[in-house]
């Protein structure tokens, strides 16, 4: 989806005519690196994948989300507007395997009385558990969490890295391997932590649809992406300019 803004002016004298135009593009292209599995823009009113595995992982919008282009990176974005509100992914969810990324654009983070989840695995099932992304409760410090038995629980980020909650687009990149998980906000580093989900991803912008656990990420979610590898960090950087704005000035 292409919005293009133009002003022009013009002055005149004797001599010459001087014309000064300012335009501003916000565009999105299939410029993402290859290989993502899963790829929801929601730009047809639903989350068909748009991934190399097609509709063998379309999700299903659950719980009052809805599809609008009101408020969107590009073209329409899923509106999370309660705290049961999700996108899930078919059975168990997607494997992640040994290496992995997972990445989502979002505005207006929730309130941080409880956990917020932007991915997590099922509840479950061979792939349980783990949330590779969420927010810590009562803080809005960002890390990964290892529900397995004995529960390790909340593994920071390090440095600490904090929910940006403005209602400013920002998009948040996880990678997993070997035994790490390095987090980027807006294609920039962010911290890593020494703990990496190996199961997968069930749910996206919350950590479940049931009523007792409402952990509900943000009020708006754009743009997902899974890869069953990992991301370089160029690689993340190249994923975040192909939706960001992107404003060109020419004067002539």
């Amino acid at each position: 989806t292409t919005t293009t803004t133009t002003t022009s002016t013009t002055t005149t004298t004797t001599s010459s005519t001087t014309s000064s135009t300012t335009t501003t593009s916000t565009t999105t292209a299939p410029c993402a690196p290859s290989g993502a599995v899963v790829y929801f823009s929601f730009d047809d009113g639903t989350a068909t994948n748009l991934g190399s595995e097609g509709a063998t992982w379309d999700g299903t919008l659950l719980n009052g989300v809805t599809v609008s282009g009101s408020n969107a990176v590009s073209g329409q974005a899923a509106q999370f507007s309660g705290l049961t509100s999700v996108l899930a992914l078919p059975g168990d969810g997607l494997p992640l395997g040994s290496q992995w990324t997972a990445s989502a654009w979002f505005s207006g983070a929730f309130s941080n009385t409880h956990y917020r989840t932007l991915f997590r695995g099922a509840l479950s099932g061979p792939l349980a558990n783990h949330h590779p992304l969420l927010a810590n409760r009562n803080s809005d410090n960002l890390g990964t969490y290892n529900n397995n038995g004995g529960s390790t629980g909340f593994v920071a980020f390090s440095p600490a890295a904090t929910l940006p909650s403005t209602t400013t687009f920002h998009m948040a990149t996880v990678v997993g391997s070997g035994g790490v998980t390095t987090l980027y906000i807006d294609g920039v580093f962010a911290g890593s932590a020494p703990f990496q989900s190996t199961t997968g991803i069930k749910f996206v912008g919350n950590a479940d649809s049931v009523a007792s656990i409402d952990q509900v990420f943000a009020a708006t979610i754009d743009e997902v992406y899974i890869y069953q590898q990992a991301l370089s960090a160029s690689e993340v950087a190249e994923l975040y300019a192909c939706h960001a704005p992107t404003t060109t000035t020419t004067t002539t």
